[in-house]
């Protein structure tokens, strides 16, 4: 008698080749989701996301609040604390994150109290790891535009393609 050889994958096979797809995967989507932006404006959201969390994280180790200013007229970005000097202060706004080439700062929305689209918004991140609730609109030339979400309890800060508008 003969035994037939069923032809076929056995789980453990399976296994193994789905987890390898699976981290194949894992280090080529944040690639891929990176490569939406040119080379100057991957830097400038990279250079903006870490100023957010890096202030949201000393406000946590210092225990001190801190505040993200956020100037549209001049298309920038630049931190402060509570305990800051005026020298500190002036220092703080010379070494500011500015936009460049086509990329400006449209509106910063506080969802629920309103838009300010011209001067200087304020964001606040407080000793216990929470801010203020806050989208910052960023046009590229006249017709593609970006949002950074700044939610109030969770840690990252979400780059959106698009308008991104809130109730």
């Amino acid at each position: 008698m003969r035994h037939e050889r069923h032809k076929g994958f056995t789980l453990l096979e399976l296994v193994v080749v789905m987890t390898l797809i699976g981290m194949m995967l894992s280090f080529t989507l944040p690639r891929l989701q990176d490569s939406l932006f040119s080379g100057g404006q991957k830097k400038l959201f990279r250079s903006m996301i870490l100023t957010i969390k890096g202030l949201r994280e000393s406000s946590v180790v210092d225990q001190r609040a801190g505040i993200l200013h956020v100037d549209i007229d001049s298309d920038s970005l630049w931190t402060s604390h509570e305990a800051m000097t005026e020298e500190e202060l002036a220092k703080e706004k010379e070494n500011r994150v500015r936009l460049s080439g086509e990329l400006s700062i449209v509106d910063v929305t506080y969802p629920g109290k309103g838009v300010l689209s011209q001067g200087e918004a304020e964001i606040g991140f407080y000793k216990k790891g929470y801010s203020d609730y806050a989208i910052i609109h960023l046009a590229e030339g006249d017709d593609r535009y970006h949002s950074l979400l700044i939610e109030p309890f969770l840690p990252g800060i979400k780059l959106v393609d698009g308008y991104l508008q809130m109730e």
